[in-house]
């Protein structure tokens, strides 16, 4: 009777080490390819060989754990999901030829941004390993903590060298004092380490927070800190209208905002001001740059990506398919992606199904945020905060934010569902007992 159990703690210990694996892919990607170069028996497609050799020292724990526990670990929504996305591309590709060029690109093509085993739409599977948010919390501390090795790494190669590599206009590559790709990688892990401390009152998890936060005002672009005030907003808001009485969240709302309209009036003199300040104090960076010379909110480029993305709508509302803005956008900036979400929704799918899915995502993320209060709604705000970023940058295809954020959005319909989440269940055992006392 004891053998169950062992290897039911043996399965979950390999789906853990598979969470920490995947968000170490890249640290260990960088060591399998240098052995790969080094070997020289791949020449030109050493990058793809060390990809694939990653690939398979990630999943080994997870394909193990699914040949233990296949009714656990397996995810039938995970693969419809990718048959989906396989079969979207397929199609896709059969009504325009002309697409291959863009999928075959080495970056930002379809291996690139979708389909390789690192990419974002396997955070979907790991973050729906465990259907018990406390589990995936205590694992996702750990993975957090490895993965600022990999941080470390990425900016010590960046001071080696001088500079960040980036994207700019039409251009593969360019050189920048900061990287956005860094940035917004950075803010996902401190908006957890920030949920981890309101939950937990852990001094680690603060002090995770806090070298997140150095390292997104130092190293990353200027966006990452407005979903950092987004998230830190979102959580007082959250907070107040649960835990106080009516009167006060009345004069708490008031003065909520009251407070916003005075920072939005007095925005470019506080951002100035703030600037200054942090300058010194010999904290510089890019996004302290803006600060000081008051043109923090200049657009990047972005009315003219955003003009061409409307244009593509109007000209074609049934959509162009997966990656569909590549051919057109890619004229202006090299990545090919309308750097915002509705938009890239509906170049893909058209105004009729994207616009079905855009509604769908905000009645759902309406109803987990505002109308629940449960782990899973707390754990799906910093995924959801960070994946806001995509209203103005990079594109959900081969962001993992968006699909950690889809895949905590299933657990929690799947939670409420079963009725496992043990209060929404205790809630509606109260609302029940309370309508039968009124009764009696």
């Amino acid at each position: 009777m004891k053998l169950p159990s062992k290897v039911s703690i043996t399965a979950e210990r390999l789906a853990e080490l598979s969470i920490i694996f995947f968000f170490l892919f890249p640290l260990f990607n960088v060591a399998i390819r240098k052995v790969v170069e080094i070997s020289g028996l791949f020449g030109e497609h050493s990058g793809l060989i060390a990809e694939l050799l990653t690939g398979l020292w990630v999943y080994a724990p997870l394909f193990m754990a699914c040949v233990i526990r296949p009714s656990k670990f397996i995810k039938w929504d995970f693969i419809l999901l990718w048959l989906f996305v396989v079969l979207f591309f397929a199609g896709t590709l059969f009504l325009h030829p002309d697409y291959l060029y863009w999928y075959q690109r080495e970056q930002y093509g379809a291996w690139d941004h979708v389909f390789s085993p690192g990419s974002g739409l396997y955070a979907y599977l790991f973050i729906r390993l465990f259907d018990d948010p406390k589990k995936i919390t205590e694992v996702l501390r750990k993975a957090l903590w490895m993965r600022y090795v990999f941080c470390a790494y990425q900016i010590y190669c960046s001071v080696k060298r001088g500079f960040w590599y980036g994207v700019l206009g039409a251009n593969n590559r360019a050189e920048f004092s900061y990287s956005i790709s860094f940035g917004y990688q950075v803010l996902l892990y401190t908006l957890l380490f920030m949920c981890f401390f309101i939950k937990d009152k852990r001094k680690t998890d603060m002090l995770g927070a806090a070298l997140g936060l150095f390292m997104t005002v130092k190293y990353g672009s200027r966006g990452p800190t407005l979903f950092i005030i987004m998230y830190i907003a979102a959580v007082v808001f959250l907070e107040f209208s649960r835990n106080t009485k009516t009167a006060a969240r009345v004069a708490g709302f008031s003065f909520i905002t009251l407070s916003v309209i005075t920072v939005a009036a007095l925005y470019e003199k506080l951002i100035i001001l703030l600037g200054h300040l942090l300058t010194k104090v010999n904290i510089n960076s890019r996004f302290i740059n803006k600060l000081v010379e008051g043109d923090i909110s200049d657009d990047a480029g972005r009315s003219k990506i955003w003009g061409e993305a409307i244009r593509m709508i109007r000209q074609k509302p049934f959509g162009y398919g997966a990656m569909g803005s590549q051919h057109r956008i890619s004229r202006i900036i090299s990545a090919g992606y309308p750097h915002s979400i509705i938009f890239e929704i509906l170049i893909d799918f058209g105004v009729i199904v994207g616009g079905a899915l855009l509604v769908f995502f905000a009645v759902k993320c309406v109803q987990i945020i505002l109308l629940d209060h449960s782990e899973w709604s707390d754990l799906f705000l910093p995924f959801f905060c960070t994946s806001c970023a995509l209203f103005l940058s990079m594109t959900f295809w081969a962001t993992p934010s968006f699909w950690f954020c889809l895949g905590v959005g299933v657990s929690w319909h799947i939670s409420k569902k079963r009725g496992t989440d043990k209060r929404i269940t205790a809630d509606r055992f109260l609302s029940k007992l309370k309508i039968k006392v009124k009764k009696i």
